[in-house]
């Protein structure tokens, strides 16, 4: 990126086998893969911001009393502990604080496996890189729309991204793994359908006082994207208006904005 311009591109297919499920199974291979990118795009090696997956990722918004920075970490960490279903040796956690009332302070929370990390880490800076920052993709993507309601579906091949945005904040997302013997989008379709009703009606359950109305809109980015024609089977009977993840950075007319929209909410 140069300032909120694209300046340049470039992707580089893996073999199977390298990365299975988000974990790089193959680390020296897969920076070979980066260092090969690398050089055969002419981008001199530096700082980067590297992306995860979001697999087996947890995220939550707490309220805690208001309280002196030194002793925030260690509440943040107990009422994680609390609230979390997962063991926190396995997991990282970083948290965020958001807009409060007075008296309180409302935070953000993520955490993300330690394996997964750990791997990412050590690939990228085998490849001669700095990653100097680290965001989870359904947190990028949460970056992109100007909307203070919204959801966003994005699908992959071997998963969803199914993201609930409030008050412009990320109120509630799953990642969804696909079947793996679904190969096409119309095979995979009924199941990204059936998580997204699960989540709006689990969302609208514990928001009875402002549940998602017909009118919030719906962001498709992936393979979705590209076919309009399932857009009224994904939403079903809540109607909500599909459309495209808008592009909030001035690109190229031949930069495929939708395939790299994890990169654009990485660089904002």
């Amino acid at each position: 990126m140069s300032g909120k311009r694209v300046a340049k591109w470039a992707r580089l297919p893996l073999e199977p086998g390298l990365v299975a499920q988000g974990v790089i199974r193959e680390e020296t291979q897969v920076a070979d893969k980066i260092k090969e990118l690398l050089r055969l795009e002419k981008v001199g090696a530096g700082r980067v911001i590297a992306g995860m997956s979001g697999m087996n990722s947890l995220y939550r918004l707490i309220t805690l009393p208001e309280m002196p920075e030194a002793v925030m970490a260690e509440a943040v960490r107990r009422e994680a502990k609390r609230v979390l279903p997962v063991s926190l040796d396995e997991v990282y956690l970083s948290y965020q604080p958001v807009a409060s009332g007075k008296g309180e302070q409302r935070l953000f929370l993520a955490t993300y496996p330690r394996n997964m990390t750990d791997a990412l880490l050590r690939t990228v800076r085998k490849a001669g890189l700095d990653p100097y920052l680290m965001d989870l993709a359904p947190l990028a993507l949460a970056c992109i729309p100007d909307e203070p309601r919204a959801i966003i579906v994005s699908s992959r091949a071997e998963h969803a991204d199914i993201i609930v945005i409030e008050e412009r904040l990320p109120q509630l997302i799953r990642v969804l793994s696909l079947p793996s013997e679904a190969k096409s989008l119309s095979e995979r379709l009924p199941a990204i359908s059936e998580e997204l009703t699960r989540t709006v009606m689990f969302y609208n359950s514990s928001h009875l006082e402002k549940p998602l109305a017909s009118s919030v809109p719906l962001f498709v980015v992936g393979e979705l994207a590209e076919a309009p024609d399932s857009w009224p089977s994904l939403v079903g009977r809540f109607g909500f208006p599909v459309s495209l993840l808008p592009v909030p950075v001035e690109y190229p007319e031949s930069f495929p904005a939708n395939d790299l929209m994890v990169n654009i909410g990485l660089a904002l």
